[in-house]
């Protein structure tokens, strides 16, 4: 139970360090890459999760086009780097600025299941950022 208790504490001492979003890399022509990393731990359920979401950006005709997928690396006290791609689901979004109004957005999002080959959770939206 120590052991575990140690391991934990490290491990997200460590990745709260790291668990910030970097600024991406402008690759010119429009693309960009950048990645986020994401260290948690749920006081309920006991349990730590560091996750990475590496991304692919477009930018072009005035829009912000993304592609992204969350990479598991740690899950409830066990290393699952490995099963990561085991199930992939990709993300694919996509904003556009509505001009009359400062901070208006159009949106679309939806996800790919690799496994069940078929989109999940598509949506469109407008949202207001002030």
């Amino acid at each position: 139970m120590i052991k575990h208790m140690i391991v934990g504490a490290t491990a997200i001492t460590l990745a709260a360090c790291a668990a910030e979003e970097a600024a991406a890399i402008d690759l010119g022509a429009g693309l960009s890459v950048g990645a986020t990393t994401d260290a948690s731990y749920d006081i309920d359920a006991e349990n730590m999760n560091l996750m990475i979401t590496p991304e692919l950006g477009y930018s072009a005709w005035g829009a912000d086009f993304s592609v992204d997928m969350d990479i598991n690396i740690y899950d409830q006290e066990e290393f699952v780097l490995g099963d990561a791609f085991d199930k992939p689901v990709i993300n694919f979004g996509v904003e556009y600025p509505i001009g009359m109004v400062e901070g208006l957005t159009a949106y679309g999002e939806t996800s790919y299941d690799w496994d069940a080959s078929d989109t999940v959770g598509s949506k469109i939206g407008v949202k207001f950022s002030f």
